[in-house]
């Protein structure tokens, strides 16, 4: 085990320099782990701006170091078996060392220096992602675990900076979602169809169902978007089109999937139909069903605690770092 410090400034690893030492352990497989010890909020400053921008309001910023902050705390320890607390990708929270330091997001962290989000007592599982569907998400509908705290609340502020919630669009072909499944371990053979059987309030996508020529898979809360590499829980999907035939009843216009005839000898599928118009009688000619699913959603990450794009738009109205959190961890303190 190798521990190196800096005599002056600061110390560099492949050019890129880090505030506090480094630590090098030496594993059995001939590899080694190059570890960068630095105190809590010198970490932060290497966090705020990659996890939000700077630029930002500095009220949101405020409200990211607390999230980070409080973060890291539960996190301490996840990862002790290998000798360290964090990694510095999305496993924990990104982290650039000191390369990346910004002034305004180094302030942020100052001026909230010790500041954790608490509930009861405790330090509070501070979730954040970029951006909601206008609604945050509860943690049941995407974990399936429950925290008092982690319960969705509305964030339609977030429209003044992100106009439809950040709206995407994503096509897969039905060979293409036979992939995925086969990707992961799933062969129901052909795609016959894919549907959504059940949304939460919020309109997260809850039950995606799979229907295939050998069978079904369904796919429930955060793998719906997972298994597809979506942006967001919360999206509708467009199947595949063909030629439809609208019957106007006495109550309403409903699509009409099929035809059946009623003759002399009973019902029989129609084989053909023909269509009386003003310019005469013409054949309807239904078109192929086609293979591509169309799947419309908003919102960026998975939905849970603070929406950061939120967190700027209510930091553009006058709201504080201590309000703007209060309002996405429900019943939460900030101490």
């Amino acid at each position: 085990e190798l521990k190196f410090a800096a005599t002056a400034g600061l110390i560099q690893i492949n050019g890129t320099p880090y505030r506090g030492s480094l630590q090098i352990i030496n594993l059995k497989n001939g590899k080694m782990t190059v570890i960068n010890k630095v105190g809590l909020e010198e970490y932060l400053y290497g966090v705020v701006p990659l996890e939000m921008s700077t630029g930002f309001p500095i009220e949101a910023l405020k409200c990211q170091a607390i999230c980070a902050r409080t973060y890291a705390v539960t996190s301490m320890g996840r990862f002790a078996s290998q000798g360290f607390d964090l990694t510095n990708t999305t496993l924990s929270q990104v982290y650039g060392g000191a390369s990346v330091e910004q002034e305004d997001c180094t302030r942020a962290v100052d001026e909230t220096r010790g500041k954790l989000v608490m509930y009861q007592g405790q330090p509070a599982q501070t979730f954040y992602s970029a951006t909601s569907s206008g609604h945050t998400l509860n943690v049941k509908d995407v974990w399936g675990s429950e925290l008092p705290y982690l319960v969705g609340v509305d964030d339609s502020l977030q429209e003044k900076v992100k106009p439809g919630n950040d709206p995407w669009t994503v096509t897969y072909t039905k060979e293409e979602l036979k992939q995925k499944l086969a990707a992961n371990g799933v062969d129901i053979g052909d795609i016959v169809d894919m549907e959504i059987i059940e949304q939460s309030p919020e309109g997260a996508v809850t039950k995606l169902k799979f229907t295939g020529t050998n069978g079904e898979k369904i796919y429930e809360r955060e793998s719906t978007r997972t298994l597809l590499n979506l942006r967001s829980q919360c999206y509708t999907i467009e199947k595949p089109g063909s030629s439809s035939l609208m019957v106007l009843s006495s109550d309403q216009t409903v699509q009409c999937g099929s035809v059946t005839v009623l003759g002399a000898e009973g019902t029989a599928q129609a084989s053909g139909l023909s269509i009386l118009s003003a310019d005469g009688v013409s054949d309807f000619q239904a078109q192929p069903a086609g293979d591509t699913y169309i799947l419309h959603g908003s919102g960026y990450g998975h939905g849970l605690g603070m929406s950061q794009n939120g967190a700027k738009a209510m930091a553009l109205e006058g709201y504080s770092c201590e309000e703007i959190l209060t309002h996405y961890f429900t019943g939460t303190e900030i101490q």
